[in-house]
């Protein structure tokens, strides 16, 4: 067998176990949200336990998944391989399903949604919604929500067993089953900067409404009590500094 005949046959078997989304090539990933990545990439292995035939084939699954840097194919896999494309669909369609729909997520900008943004600026009137200082680019708003998903859901330990349930560090068992079955979700995060006002109060939290439906993120800025309230009192760490929302 060639060198080349080996790289193609590595590179089908990675193919072949590799999570149907490629989310750190997403024009929406946050750099560096490897633990969100981590986290992404057990629940595929999961999945695909869920439907395995054999432990080879999840061991082999688990092994490309979180772990493909030192993998040299051997040709004793071939049955295993065989195995994993027969099952993978069923492992896929749970998945994208599931966790998977964060994939079609479409962020948008202050002005397509309207309601918080003016060309004119913030409105001081009682009554008056809050508004952005800056019409910000989607890809904000995806870092913003990718880095809080990264900070949120820490996986206790790594997975060992792809057949087991995800384990959290914290207590985020309700926001992980919205996430993966729900329709909509409401967060609240701390921008570390000031991005907006309402009735002239600045505002440096905001909130990001997510319809799991039908794919769509609209945010508005929000009063720290608020943003408690949301997060049921929940901890508000800053993430990053949001500075593409800053007019400062």
């Amino acid at each position: 067998m060639t060198a080349t005949d080996t790289g193609d046959l590595r590179s089908a078997t990675l193919s072949a176990c590799s999570c149907p989304v490629p989310w750190e090539t997403l024009e929406s990933w946050s750099a560096g949200a490897n633990d969100a990545l981590n986290v992404l990439h057990s629940e595929w292995v999961r999945c695909f336990a869920a439907h395995a035939i054999s432990d080879e084939d999840i061991w082999l699954v688990q092994r490309l998944t979180l772990n493909p840097e030192f993998y040299i194919r051997s040709s004793d896999e071939d049955a295993t391989v065989t195995n994993i494309l027969e099952r993978r669909h069923l492992a896929e369609a749970d998945y994208m399903s599931g966790i998977g729909r964060l994939n079609r997520i479409r962020f948008l900008r202050p002005s397509e949604h309207g309601k918080h943004y003016s060309v004119s600026g913030p409105k001081a009137h009682p009554g008056a919604p809050s508004y952005f200082y800056l019409d910000a680019q989607p890809q904000t708003f995806a870092r913003l929500f990718w880095d809080w998903f990264d900070d949120t859901f820490l996986l206790e330990t790594d997975l060992e067993d792809g057949r087991d349930e995800l384990k959290f560090l914290r207590d985020v068992s309700e926001l992980w089953s919205i996430l993966k079955l729900g329709r909509k979700l409401r967060i609240a995060v701390n921008a570390a900067v000031v991005v907006g006002e309402q009735a002239n109060t600045p505002l440096r939290h905001l909130a990001l409404d997510l319809n799991l439906e039908t794919g769509v993120c609209h945010a508005y800025p929000i009063t720290e009590r608020e943003a408690v309230s949301i997060m049921n009192g929940g901890e508000l760490r800053p993430i990053k500094p949001a500075e593409d929302l800053s007019s400062s």
